[in-house]
Parts: structure tokens; sequence; C-alpha cells
């Protein structure tokens, strides 16, 4: 029992959970395993999520700012599912957590006390911007049809923006050359101009075209 804060202590009624100290926006974790089967408003509670756990649990979070999960959702212990704020019928910010069991309020304290911590994930505030490199790609004795990591581009010469990394180029030149196919390694030493040599299709000690990796950057700028 405690005093109602809502009619200045002049009356006791009983509080069927216990209320935790909260910042607005504070994470909120489901405490097991279990299915969401309420997410949702009412002006008493503000935003809430009801959690069916095993063995007729129940667990439920009311006042919170953001609902993250939705109805028949299953979650994990310790998933975020929400965040703590102070809507509904309050004084101030907080979350208001309760346990059921077959229908009956227990004391969720012996519970929270035994709980697994919850570590958050750390997530970068920034993405990381991929290194763009402007390569043009041509070939030579004859333009192709150009292909870039397995997606037709056009006819060479093509000027492409790639980011540092690995990169696949097939260029097709028609019957009358070998396929050309090569692998790029982009970085800061990759020159801006690669030049791909086309072989007669006739000549058999260059069937595939293939050139080394090594023998790229060699090539580049030529």
């Amino acid at each position: 029992y405690r005093s109602d804060p809502f009619r200045g202590g002049r009356a006791n009624d009983f509080h069927y959970g216990v209320d935790l100290q909260v910042e607005v926006g504070d994470s909120v974790y489901a405490w097991q395993r279990g299915q969401v089967i309420f997410a949702g408003y009412n002006k008493v509670s503000g935003k809430m999520i009801h959690l069916q756990h095993r063995a007729g649990m129940v667990s439920k979070y009311h006042h919170l700012k953001k609902i993250l999960v939705k109805n028949g959702e299953l979650v994990t212990g310790g998933q975020l599912i929400g965040l703590a704020g102070k809507s509904g019928r309050v004084t101030g910010p907080h979350l208001h957590f309760s346990l059921l069991q077959v229908g009956k309020h227990l004391d969720p304290l012996p519970y929270l006390k035994v709980a697994q911590p919850v570590v958050p994930k750390i997530t970068p505030k920034f993405q990381p911007i991929p290194v763009i490199k402007h390569v043009l790609v041509k070939s030579y004795p004859v333009e192709g049809r150009l292909i870039l990591n397995g997606e037709e581009i056009g006819p060479t010469p093509q000027e492409l923006a790639l980011p540092y990394g690995e990169h696949f180029i097939e260029i097709d030149a028609g019957k009358e050359y070998q396929r050309f196919v090569a692998r790029l390694y982009v970085d800061q030493l990759f020159a801006s101009i690669f030049t791909a040599r086309l072989e007669k299709s006739s000549r058999a000690d260059s069937a595939s075209g293939n050139i080394s990796g090594d023998a790229l950057r060699n090539s580049a700028g030529q």
C-alpha cells in the first residue's frame, strides 16, 4: 500500500508492481523470452507492452515513450522492446514493471534481482563513408561491352566510381575477341586509368584473357 500521489496522500491504495527510476528515452528490455500479447495505449498506463511467458507468466511495462514491438511478435530475453517515458497518468518519468502468474500479481523484486544483466549493443552514431576512386576503363584495340561485378554497365570506355576493395570486370568484344576477365583491387595505389588489352580469339596461348592482380597494376594507365 502507498499514499496516492494524485490525491495528495489523503488515501492509500495498493500498487501492483514496482516503479523504476528512468530518464525519458532509456532502453526497456524484455524480462524473459516471450510473445507480445498487447502493445498499445490507455490514459492510465500510457503506452504499454504486455509479454506472455512460460508457466502462465506475464510481464508488463507501462508509461513508455515509444513501443518497438508489435502484437504477436516473439521476443528474446534482454531484447530491446521500448523506450521509457512518462505517458499516461504519472507525476514524472518512470517505468512501471509488474509480473503476474495465472492472473495473480507477484512481487517483481525477487525476479528482478536474479535476472541476467543486459549488455546493450553499442552502434556507431555515424556510419563509415566508403572511399571512392574514379577509374576510367578502356579496351584496346576495340570497344567492348563492360560488365562490373556481374552487372552490365555499357560500352567501353567507361568512367567508374569504385569503392576501395575487390571488384571483377569483364569485357565482351564479340566472337572475334576472347572475353576479357580481370580482378581489380582498388586502393590508394590503383591507377585512375585501366586499359584492357583484348586478344584475338584464334590465339591458343591466351584462351581466357585473364590477367593477375599484379599484372593488372602494372598495365594500368598504359
